[in-house]
């Protein structure tokens, strides 16, 4: 920043517009909600609650539209991205579409295999050689059209 008003931590060196701003970042730094069960520190005590929710298991979270859970509530706002007709990322291969970048790249991992037997290989070699061992379903791409083959490892 080249602004003569700006703030600097003198922590980390990051710069800020603001002292509120700053005065967040400093919370950073100060890492003193600590959790009992692994001792992991966190600045804040909300970020403690919610990760203590991965030792639990518990998913406060649920979607309105397919009654999946989550621990977090911002996992449920990009999941509910999932639901929208606008899926900006296309795989290149097969040209499915996908909500979250997120899941393209899980697509991406794995190979889509067309009803017709023309491999898509997506990156890296995959088994095909017998598609009733080696299909499985995937929440990712799992309409009727693809099937999912492991990767041979």
């Amino acid at each position: 920043m080249d602004s003569k008003l700006a703030k600097r931590c003198h922590h980390c060196g990051k710069t800020y517009v603001s002292m509120p701003a700053l005065s967040m970042h400093l919370l950073t730094h100060d890492l003193k909600h600590k959790c009992d069960i692994c001792g992991k520190a966190f600045s804040r005590p909300w970020l403690l609650q919610g990760h203590f929710r991965s030792h639990t298991g518990e998913k406060p979270y649920g979607c309105a539209h397919c009654g999946k859970a989550f621990a977090d509530r911002s996992n449920l706002r990009a999941h509910m991205q999932t639901h929208s007709a606008y899926k900006s990322y296309n795989c290149k291969r097969c040209n499915k579409s996908f909500a979250l970048k997120s899941y393209l790249n899980k697509h991406y991992e794995s190979a889509c295999i067309r009803d017709d037997g023309e491999c898509i290989d997506v990156d890296g070699d995959v088994d095909v050689s017998s598609t009733s061992s080696t299909s499985s379903t995937s929440s990712v791409c799992s309409d009727d059209s693809f099937i999912h083959a492991r990767k041979i490892e």
